[in-house]
């Protein structure tokens, strides 16, 4: 055993040495040596062995190297032989099996143009790599340029392979095919023949990318007919539309009789966008071939990618022509109603033809129908008494549409949907308002997101019913979905105006305007933009700019009868209802139907006293058009018109001079009766009034009734009157206002038994005749002024006279304040002085007002001002000298519906009477009630 033993470790030392010694020959001789292993049957570059022993060859030569060659059947066990024996040193594989091995086993040499990897074994040192992908990559070059330059022959076997091929592709085996045509091709790609079949089969195959990569190696100008067809048409379906169509022009060179070069060109350039190039190209085709279905459905789809409907209904209907029962023809001529807005005739095909269209797709046409009626309803001409009959019969068809929805099964949620917002467009273009609002708030609950043009529909009708801040929001919304619209950023306009935001109304309007005078085709919008700007001054009260901007656009287009409207509007809130009278009757010599003319005549015969004319057109109006906001206004100044007025005045003053009077008390009311025929109303009133004088209290009653009238001339009361106070009796009076025309009047007025005889006088039995006469001019809403004189007879021998004179003028207008300043001159002289009231025998005064009112808050016809009227003056008494005269005052106005009018206030005045400076205080308050 030992010996055994022994004998094994001097053999194992022998083979030490003699590896010691023979190691770097191995290794040498193991360099110069490259195993490689292909599978042809995954082999694009070496599908058969002969072509694997030429690429040994040639590597061998590349590398000064021994290469061996082995073949295997399965290109899967190759891995196993490189990384696991390390039998073999260099192979190809295809990328998907490189990708399945564990990362790490293989070295990624090389890839190819076939999506084949050359991978080396691991343990091959680098520079080795490196000399090796060298060596591969001059090996392949050679053989390329080999192939270009001198195709290899082909044998009568692959011919016949060829050819087997092509009628396995014809019988529907293309995949088989395609296998045999491929190691064809690639084994020897320049043979013609295996190349226009491969290409061929891979357009039969729909494989469309290769085609195309396949033909860029190829001359397409040498190319058979056939082979054309196939690259043009790949080109097309892979979308290289352009490179189509220009390859389909080449072939019509070529092959000019072709029909089938024409039509795919045709199409190819309806895909491109190229609409012009495929417009001539259809007027061509459809003048030499008229009557050729394939001719007419090229042309169609010409025409509907091309977006022109109304050629493809046309097209759709020659061919029905020649075969009515033609399924496309008549699902085209479906779709081209359809788009071109006529719903209800898609329809009426649609149930004529039944089984043309799915279930789902003929209630998507029901809803569309119904869509559009809605729209048509919108734009029809206003035919007041049948306004509305597209819009109910668009109602009545949504309603069907719902109720068919809900008993279907399993019905699509969107159409249910759709159904639901045109209806809440069809009940806007109703003036269903509220209902309106009921479904926008519904289908906000149900979380649905609606489109711009719904969302416009529930902005209108919040802003109908006076519920601004949910208009604007929705608008705002609506502008977020489609940030250009006109319409919408016009709405918001009109919003911010009700909402009292004028500046931000007037520069969002003027941003508007600037943006469309800079488009081009847009004039409806510039003419729309630039009259609303001048709107906006009116709403903001800068009525001077606005007439401006109006007038210049009036002189541009004076037949527009919008703008003549505007315009009398303007001319009307200046002070002018017969300048505005001119204007309107004017467009309505043109347009009699114009409801806007119509509507501003009425309010502004309603300006001019014409009440009888004015309330017979408003209620006219009323009845044709009882959902127009404007009308509704109309109307409801018509009825405040009718009703009974109440007028009731208190006052209170209180003074430091006690020889002439203090603490006085006044409390009035006066009762109007409803107009009577037209121009009359009966009053009838008492006046109570309670001063402190140095002989004693005086308390006066008066009790007054009589008539008034009111017409386009003049105006004017005639009354009678008792009083009763020590110089108490009956007194008659008439007073008036005569209108010359828009800004001169004559004021004037003859009592016996004045009214304003003097407390003090009445109450020692002293009364007064009076008569008053004056001239009053009013240029517009910011300038006034008048002159005035009247004279007193006193019943105790006493004559008093005065002379007055007044301006008003604007100083400041802002769209919630207004600043007026007054300049007042005030002259008077008695007869007699020594009498038991104030009468000295000449004085004057002169004093100037700052007239300040804020508006604090307005909600439509409710308001609420206050007023601060500062005066500073001087008054001059014969005997006494000038002295200051100084005044203060605060009210608050409220407003409500125009049925009710509340003023109070509070004032301070400081003056001299007989050289004795006196401070008073008073207090009033008015309440003006129609009932």
């Amino acid at each position: 055993m030992f010996f055994v033993m022994k004998y094994f470790h001097l053999c194992f030392q022998l083979l030490f040495f003699l590896l010691l010694v023979f190691s770097p020959a191995i290794c040498a001789a193991a360099e110069n040596r490259i195993n490689t292993g292909f599978a042809p049957s995954a082999a694009s570059l070496f599908p058969d062995a002969a072509a694997a022993e030429r690429f040994g060859s040639a590597l061998a030569d590349a590398l000064d190297a021994s290469v061996s060659v082995r073949l295997f059947d399965d290109v899967h066990s190759l891995p196993e032989w490189l990384n696991r024996f390390r039998a073999i040193d260099l192979s190809l594989i295809p990328r998907k099996t490189l990708q399945n091995q564990p990362s790490g086993r293989l070295f990624s040499l090389l890839t190819t143009d076939t999506d084949e990897v050359f991978v080396l074994r691991q343990g091959i040192a680098p520079a080795r790599r490196e000399h090796i992908a060298a060596a591969i990559r001059e090996v392949l070059s050679e053989e390329k340029r080999h192939v270009s330059s001198e195709p290899a022959a082909f044998s009568d076997r692959e011919d016949a392979l060829r050819q087997e091929a092509v009628k396995q592709a014809r019988d529907g085996h293309l995949e088989d095919s395609l296998e045999i045509l491929k190691q064809l091709y690639n084994r020897n790609p320049a043979n013609s023949k295996v190349a226009y079949d491969y290409l061929t089969v891979l357009g039969w195959a729909e494989r469309d990318a290769e085609v195309v990569i396949l033909a860029d190696s190829m001359e397409l100008d040498k190319a058979p007919l056939h082979v054309v067809d196939v690259v043009a048409k790949a080109l097309r379906n892979h979308k290289w539309f352009e490179a189509s169509a220009a390859l389909y022009a080449e072939a019509m060179q070529r092959w000019p009789d072709h029909l089938p070069f024409a039509l795919g060109r045709l199409m190819a350039l309806a895909d491109a966008g190229e609409v012009e190039a495929s417009r001539r190209l259809v007027r061509q085709l459809q003048n030499r071939h008229p009557e050729r279905r394939d001719v007419l459905s090229a042309c169609v789809y010409a025409a509907e990618r091309a977006g022109d409907h109304l050629t493809a209904l046309d097209l759709h209907q020659r061919l029905l022509v020649l075969n009515p029962a033609d399924p496309d023809a008549l699902l085209g001529r479906i779709r081209a109603l359809r788009f071109l807005g006529a719903s209800h005739l898609a329809l009426h095909y649609a149930e004529k033809f039944p089984g043309l269209l799915q279930k789902a797709d003929l209630q998507r046409l029901h809803n569309d129908a119904a869509a559009h009626q809605v729209r048509w309803g919108s734009y029809s001409p206003e035919a007041e008494k049948t306004r509305f009959l597209e819009t109910d019969q668009a109602l009545e068809r949504i309603s069907a549409n719902l109720r068919r929805l809900h008993a279907a099964d399993n019905a699509p949620p969107t159409l249910v949907r759709q159904g639901r917002i045109d209806r809440m467009v069809a009940l806007r273009n109703r003036v269903r308002m509220p209902e309106v609002v009921t479904l926008y708030q519904s289908l906000q609950r149900e979380d649905e997101f609606l489109p711009a043009y719904a969302l416009k529909a529930a902005a209108d009708a919040y802003l109908y019913l006076e519920q601004p801040e949910a208009a604007y929001d929705i608008y705002q919304q609506a502008l977020h979905l489609e940030p250009d619209d006109f319409e919408t950023r016009l709405a918001l306009f009109y919003a911010d105006v009700e909402l009292e935001e004028f500046d931000r109304a007037i520069t969002r309007i003027d941003r508007l305007f600037a943006e469309v005078q800079a488009e081009k085709n847009a004039d409806r919008q510039r003419l729309t933009a630039e009259l609303t700007t001048g709107l906006a001054r009116v709403f903001a009260g800068d009525l001077p700019e606005a007439q401006s901007r109006i007038e210049t656009l009036h002189d541009h287009a004076p037949l527009n009868p919008d703008l003549k409207q505007e315009l009398g509007g303007v001319y009307a809130a200046r002070g002018w209802p017969r300048k505005a009278e001119s204007i309107l009757e004017n467009g309505l010599l043109n347009n009699p139907d114009h409801r806007g003319l119509q509507i501003a005549r009425a309010h502004n015969r309603f300006d001019l006293r014409q009440y009888g004319t004015a309330q017979a057109a408003a209620e006219d109006l009323y009845g044709r058009f009882p959902e127009d906001k404007h009308v509704q206004r109309l109307a409801r100044r018509s009825y405040l018109h009718d009703l009974r007025e109440l007028q009731v005045e208190a006052g209170y003053s209180d003074s430091s001079e006690t020889d002439y009077g203090g603490n006085e008390l006044r409390l009035g009311s006066t009762l109007y009766s409803s107009p009577l025929k037209e121009h009359y109303r009966l009053f009838a009133g008492i006046l109570w009034s309670r001063g402190d004088f140095a002989e004693g209290r005086g308390i006066v009653r008066r009790y007054r009734s009589g008539l008034e009238y009111r017409s386009r001339r003049l105006e004017g009361n005639a009354e009678i009157n008792y009083t009763a106070a020590g110089a108490g009796g009956v007194g008659v009076g008439v007073a008036g206002l005569l209108h010359q025309d828009d800004q001169r009047s004559w004021p004037f007025a003859v009592e016996i038994r004045s009214s304003a005889t003097p407390t003090r006088a009445l109450r020692n039995g002293i009364d007064a005749d009076a008569i008053r006469f004056g001239f009053v001019h009013r240029a517009h809403e910011r300038r006034r002024w008048s002159l005035g004189t009247g004279l007193m007879d006193f019943s105790d021998g006493n004559l008093r006279t005065h002379l007055r004179a007044d301006l008003r003028q604007r100083v400041v207008t802002r769209p919630h304040y207004h600043l007026d300043g007054v300049v007042d001159l005030y002259a008077s002289f008695n007869k007699k002085s020594d009498v038991p009231y104030y009468s000295p025998q000449q004085d004057a005064s002169a004093s100037v007002t700052l007239d300040n009112t804020w508006l604090l808050w307005r909600r439509y016809q409710r308001a609420f001002r206050h007023r601060l009227a500062l005066t500073v003056g001087a008054y001059q008494q014969q005997g006494y000298g000038t002295g200051p005269l100084l005044g203060a005052r605060y009210e608050h106005l409220w407003q409500a519906d125009g049925r009710f009018d509340l003023v109070y206030g509070i004032g301070w005045h400081r003056r001299i009477y007989d050289g004795d400076p006196e401070n008073g205080v008073d207090g009033d308050l008015s309440v003006r009630w129609r009932f």
